[in-house]
């Protein structure tokens, strides 16, 4: 049985103390990198887990208080996820908390790929070899809790793509009933990184059963969308995709 221990304490938060409206840059405040994490399952046996996996970054040499990465992961599967974070990191460690190891064949920061096992998804290392009766905790690719982490650098050409850019299109169906249709302006708005992005006019006037398609470049993958009006003529939604 092997074990690594996890990353440091978190770093002491950004701005702390400081006072409302204080100027502040990354070292000392703000939230300003989107950083899309991807991770795929192993298709081995035993590569898939019931643990909760929590991922952390090096931002200016101190680990960032870990923050759960996902739960559970069947075998070929990919994991991803999009952490906001106040700076681009040096680093990002992979933690398991459970007894249940995971093993990973390729991640990727911001569709990049920072680490991939030579052999794919059939994986270079088993986790148990029958004659030998033991583990490969140490394994590049797999940890084996609790706890344990695997750290990987994030290279300096992946600076590049920090803020993702990704088109969404957006289609709506106006309903058929009486008086669905308007002569007003329909809104969207969306939830990235825990932040509502400016309203944009979707479309103006809508017919009975008409269908309605607009495409918007966001940062992130959006975790909801927001749709409104702010006429008095009402809108009725049949279906949107």
């Amino acid at each position: 049985m092997f074990c690594r221990s996890l990353p440091d304490d978190a770093a002491m938060a950004p701005c702390e103390g400081a006072t409302l409206n204080q100027a502040c840059s990354y070292k000392t405040a703000g939230s300003e990198v989107y950083l899309q994490l991807s991770a795929w399952t192993g298709s081995q046996p035993m590569a898939e887990t019931t643990g909760n996996v929590s991922a952390s970054f090096l931002l200016n040499g101190s680990w960032i208080e870990p923050e759960l990465f996902f739960t559970g992961a069947s075998q070929g599967e990919q994991k991803t996820k999009v952490f906001f974070l106040a700076g681009w990191p040096e680093s990002v460690a992979l933690s398991i908390w459970s007894n249940d190891a995971w093993g990973f064949w390729k991640v990727n920061v911001n569709n990049t790929v920072i680490l991939e096992d030579p052999k794919g998804a059939a994986g270079s290392d088993p986790y148990y070899n029958e004659s030998e009766s033991s583990t490969f905790a140490d394994s590049r690719y797999w940890i084996e809790g609790p706890p344990s982490s695997q750290s990987f650098d994030v290279p300096v050409q992946t600076v590049t793509v920090r803020r993702l850019s990704s088109s969404f299109q957006v289609r709506v169906f106006t309903a058929s009933s009486q008086n669905a249709g308007t002569k007003g302006s329909v809104f969207v708005a969306f939830l990235v990184g825990g932040k509502w992005t400016q309203s944009e006019v979707m479309f103006t006037g809508a017919k009975l059963n008409e269908e309605k398609i607009k495409d918007f470049v966001l940062d992130a993958r959006p975790e909801k969308v927001w749709i409104g009006t702010n006429s008095s003529d009402a809108w009725m939604v049949g279906q949107w995709l």
